[in-house]
């Protein structure tokens, strides 16, 4: 099955995917605590990393506590492979570690990190819209830091896991598939989901309130697709979100491409990016082609007769919807991006950059 990748960004989401790094972080493990006493949390990150080259440290980006509010996260203990590290620096809303083996290009380590504090922002503490206690993160685009101590780049993508320990009342959805859900003593109960497939740290988060959870259906006889709505709205949201079982096979089947992407600024919220591709590097090309032109529309890949890269774009840079070039030349562009996407990449859809 040909693999079809989806992405909405805003323009600043590729600007540091080649920034140098110097650690790769290959899984997160967070064992998080909630209370309904007070919005302070408590934290444990299990952080596995690969150096990418020889350093005498390395950063983590975290939020440091505000002087004024007390938001904000404090580390307690770090230690490598379970021995205790080096120097910690925390500043500029980093974790600086100065760990005291040497560290060598390509050297993989496994570094733990106890914390806690009351996020400032990121995992937002709030009530429902029926005035119900509840936990909602919302990392994007950077805001992950707040909360968890990682490397808050949309460019290094890894596993993830999260062991959510809260009061009985609440039910947790997170990334990936559930492993574990065990009442424990205290009226508290734990919650394991477990994500395998790489992903930035801005979709890496927790919901946890009180829900109704409805398995809608099963998709290919391997993908579960289940409603999570509040209690006071299950009726009405069980029905609403079943069209998905209607909805999602048509974009998994029917946009068609076979290679490269397209990308675009048209749509109700016009400072974002709508890519559809085939892999990373051909999104990454046609959402950048957007962003140098301020808006517009774009399409990637290979002419197949030519053997050769191709790229077309149509320039929209008024709000990213329009623009003032003359009409005939702009409906010559779009004829030729529309023909590009159908004949080239192999998109089925009648109008690949209008449906």
């Amino acid at each position: 099955m040909q693999k079809i990748a989806f992405t909405v960004c805003l323009s600043l989401c590729l600007s540091s995917l080649f920034a140098q790094r110097v650690i790769d972080v290959l899984h997160y493990k967070y064992e998080i605590k909630l209370s309904d006493l007070s919005d302070s949390i408590q934290g444990k990150a299990t952080i596995k990393v690969k150096f990418l080259e020889e350093t005498a440290s390395f950063a983590l980006d975290i939020k440091s506590q505000n002087s004024n509010d007390k938001k904000g996260i404090s580390p307690v203990l770090i230690s490598e492979d379970s021995i205790y590290t080096g120097a910690v620096l925390h500043k500029d809303d980093k974790f600086i570690i100065t760990p005291n083996r040497k560290i060598k290009k390509g050297d993989e380590r496994v570094y733990v990190i106890h914390y806690a504090g009351i996020p400032a922002d990121g995992l937002i503490i709030s009530k429902t819209k029926y005035g119900r206690r509840s936990f909602f993160a919302d990392n994007w685009p950077n805001r992950g830091r707040n909360w968890l101590p990682c490397v808050d780049d949309p460019g290094d993508k890894a596993s993830v896991e999260f062991l959510v320990t809260a009061p009985q009342h609440y039910q947790v959805v997170s990334n990936g598939l559930l492993v574990e859900e065990t009442n424990l003593e205290g009226n508290q109960k734990l919650t394991h989901w477990k994500e395998a497939v790489p992903i930035a740290t801005k979709v890496m988060v927790i919901g946890v309130a009180e829900f109704a959870v409805q398995l809608a259906g099963v998709l290919d006889n391997c993908i579960p697709i289940y409603s999570w709505v509040y209690p006071q709205d299950r009726d009405k949201g069980f029905y609403d979100f079943e069209q998905a079982m209607e909805i999602m096979p048509f974009f998994i089947k029917n946009v068609g491409l076979k290679q490269g992407a397209i990308a675009s600024s048209v749509g109700h919220d016009s400072h974002n990016i709508t890519a559809v591709g085939c892999d990373d590097e051909s999104i990454c090309r046609a959402v950048n082609l957007v962003i140098e032109a301020k808006g517009g529309l774009s399409a990637v890949g290979t002419n197949r007769e030519q053997e050769t890269a191709e790229s077309i774009l149509l320039p929209l840079p008024v709000a990213g919807l329009m623009t003032d070039a003359d009409g005939y030349a702009v409906a010559s562009q779009y004829a030729a991006l529309d023909k590009f996407a159908k004949q080239e990449l192999g998109s089925t859809l009648a109008a690949p950059f209008m449906t």
